[in-house]
């Protein structure tokens, strides 16, 4: 992989996507420090392994959708996210089934991500009082989340 100036990476909703593996995302984080923009959404073999390199080694990472990987990718991937990547603006976890993201990961992303203007946490258990605290935080931010049926745009 020859790509060391790739910023932008959107492998999601592609015929492709269900081969898309750890071990592809690896290559990337590893190559392309640079990357500003990574779509992983609806990619299955995608973990916390493949995303905590991305954190380490992408720290210009400005966008990230890990939606719809099954509970592949949880609060220890997101958690470095926020360590290792402050200038991130849009978060997407969307749909990721089980409790793997939790209120601990997009509370750290509000505290330290400081450009973060848009979480969409669809179908995850945020609770009201992360999303009265991550407003504190970030007074601009945009939360998408579901309550029951309905999704709600905090």
């Amino acid at each position: 992989l020859k790509c060391p100036m790739l910023e932008y990476l959107d492998v999601s909703g592609t015929v492709h996507a269900s081969n898309i593996t750890d071990a592809s995302i690896l290559a990337i984080a590893e190559h392309c420090p640079h990357l500003t923009y990574l779509n992983v959404e609806w990619t299955k073999q995608v973990t916390d392994v493949s995303i905590s390199a991305v954190a380490t080694r992408c720290s210009q990472l400005r966008h990230l959708d890990v939606g719809s990987t099954d509970s592949r990718v949880t609060d220890k991937s997101i958690l470095l996210i926020a360590e290792h990547c402050p200038r991130l603006q849009r978060l997407e976890v969307s749909w990721t089934r089980g409790d793997g993201i939790t209120d601990v990961s997009l509370l750290a992303i509000a505290r330290r991500c400081r450009f973060v203007e848009h979480i969409d946490a669809s179908g995850i258990a945020v609770t009201d009082e992360a999303v009265a605290t991550m407003k504190r935080w970030c007074p601009g931010i945009k939360i998408t989340r579901t309550v029951g049926n309905n999704f709600i745009e905090d």
